[in-house]
C-alpha cells in the first residue's frame, strides 16, 4: 500500500500526499477602518481635492495617497508625513493627525474613512 494514500472505511482512496509550503504571492495590508466623524469638515473639503491640494502646497506630504470611496476616503502613504508637516494644522488639521499617530501605534499600513464606519472612543470625534 502506498504511504501518500489513506483508504476509507468505504473503499475510497484519499491522496494525503503533503503539499509543499510556498511563499505567497500576495500582499497584505492592515486597514483602520472608522467613521468620518474623526476628521473635520475642511479635511473632507482637502481630502476630496487631495491631487490639487498637494501641488498648491509644493509637494505636502505628496507621497499620501488618498483614494475617495463611497462616503469617504482610503488613505495610504500617510508614514511618510513630516513632523512639520504634522503640526502644520493649516492644512490638515490635529484631529486628522490623531487618527494618523493612533493608526501607526497600531501598526496599520492604511486607514478607511468611512461615513458608516465605527466611532472609536480613545479618538475625538467632530459632527459636520
Amino acid at each position: 500500500m502506498n504511504r501518500n494514500h489513506l483508504v476509507l472505511g468505504s473503499g475510497i482512496h484519499v491522496d494525503i500526499t503533503p503539499v509543499p509550503e510556498k511563499t505567497p504571492e500576495f500582499e497584505g495590508r492592515l486597514v483602520l477602518v472608522l467613521s468620518t466623524s474623526h476628521i473635520t469638515e475642511a479635511d473632507d473639503t482637502r481630502l476630496t481635492a487631495w491631487p490639487n491640494f498637494c501641488d498648491d502646497f509644493r509637494g505636502y506630504v505628496r507621497e499620501m495617497d488618498v483614494h475617495p470611496m463611497t462616503s469617504g476616503y482610503l488613505i495610504t502613504g500617510f508614514q511618510h508625513a513630516t513632523p512639520a508637516q504634522r503640526a502644520d494644522n493649516t492644512r490638515l488639521s490635529a484631529l486628522f493627525w490623531s487618527v494618523v499617530a493612533y493608526a501607526e501605534k497600531r501598526g496599520f499600513d492604511w486607514i478607511r474613512f468611512d461615513g458608516d464606519g465605527p466611532i472609536i472612543k480613545e479618538l475625538e470625534t467632530n459632527d459636520w
